[in-house]
């Protein structure tokens, strides 16, 4: 992996770590259940066997579908994937024309006077979208 070359680790680096811990953690829980579940079909209890095997294999899937979804649920909205074009928000730009692009953001801040719309790139919101709003309520610029 490109990420772990780099010499500078980030906190994105470590973020990504946390994923691929977190993966190994749901793999190896699957497998367990799965190795448990084909245990339990040959005995009295197969119903439950054929219940953990089942619920096994469906985790990792699970763990893969869900957080675009869960994003969706509480925000409105799903991450946008990648970022925008720089030509389709532009300065002076309203915020209705912006949520017509772009959608509702996923998080808003004021700060000083100026107001910041996150929009998240990913379903863990570790890279984000934004566009900072003036005083007047006009798009002065989005990174």
């Amino acid at each position: 992996m490109l990420i772990f070359a780099q010499m500078d680790f980030g906190a994105a680096g470590y973020g990504v770590l946390l994923l691929l811990i977190a993966w190994v953690v749901v793999l190896a829980i699957s497998v367990g259940g799965i190795v448990l579940g084909t245990r339990l079909l040959g005995r009295s209890s197969w119903k439950l066997g054929w219940l953990l095997v089942l619920v096994s294999c469906f985790l990792p899937i699970f763990c893969y579908v869900a957080p675009p979804h869960l994003v969706r649920l509480a925000y409105g909205s799903y991450p946008l994937k990648s970022r925008p074009d720089n030509n389709k928000i532009e300065e002076g730009m309203s915020g209705d024309e912006v949520v017509a692009i772009l959608g509702p953001p996923h998080e808003r801040q004021s700060i000083n006077g100026h107001e910041n719309w996150y929009y998240w790139l990913d379903s863990f919101g570790m890279d984000s979208f934004c566009v900072t709003f003036g005083a007047d309520g006009r798009v002065m610029y989005a990174y």
